[in-house]
């Protein structure tokens, strides 16, 4: 695939890009390629069945992580190559929507610093407790 977008490249600068580009694949242990399978209904907005199917990754993304799992979402224009369609054996219609990476991850995320809902309103006693009297 990565020959495909690259005919200024030499025959080694393209096989340089083609193992660069399937060490992309193997950088997790696991990859779920996201389709988009659109219904063909006619009362059925084409848009939101995109919009579905990106919610569906993201609520995949917070699982795994609730679950102690490190996942990304890639995509980019190699994931729109025709190739990639042809690989997937999409339909016309279909279009991948991402790749998500899932596995263990190598480093603990720093633990997040929430401020209340209730503390952040402007003019809140709250806020001003927290924060010492201090306006931002």
């Amino acid at each position: 695939m990565a020959s495909g977008h690259s005919p200024n490249l030499s025959e080694q600068e393209r096989a340089e890009l083609h193992k660069r580009e399937e060490a992309k694949a193997n950088r997790a242990p696991v990859v779920i390629a996201v389709v988009c399978s659109p219904s063909e209904a006619p009362r059925v907005s084409r848009a939101e069945e995109f919009a579905a199917a990106n919610s569906a990754v993201q609520n995949l993304l917070l699982s795994a992580h609730a679950s102690g799992l490190g996942a990304v979402w890639r995509s980019g224009d190699p994931m729109y190559h025709p190739a990639m369609k042809s690989a997937f054996g999409l339909q016309p219609q279909e279009e991948l929507v991402g790749l998500v990476y899932v596995g263990y991850p190598d480093l603990q995320p720093p633990e997040g610093k929430r401020i209340p809902l209730q503390a952040r309103r402007s003019g809140s006693k709250r806020k001003r407790a927290l924060t010492g009297g201090r306006q931002r």
